[in-house]
């Protein structure tokens, strides 16, 4: 979120917070989920990765003696 904040009278002025971007971070407990660059312009944030699909998984037990057949 940003917000215009107005210096130029002797009181604090803070504007309507506006959103910036759409960011997926989650409340998982973790501190620092983002970081802001030193000149304030770039965000890095942490996102989560999707998860791949499984592939399923075929076990043959006993499988030399189908080859003695």
């Amino acid at each position: 979120m940003a917000v215009e904040v107005k210096t130029d009278s002797s009181q604090f002025e803070a504007g309507i917070p506006k959103l910036l971007f759409d960011a997926q971070i989650h409340e998982a407990g973790w501190r620092n989920q983002y970081v802001v660059s030193s000149d304030g312009q770039r965000f890095l944030v942490t996102a989560p990765v999707e998860k791949a699909a499984s592939t399923a998984m075929t076990v043959v037990v006993n499988w030399a003696s189908e080859l003695k057949k």
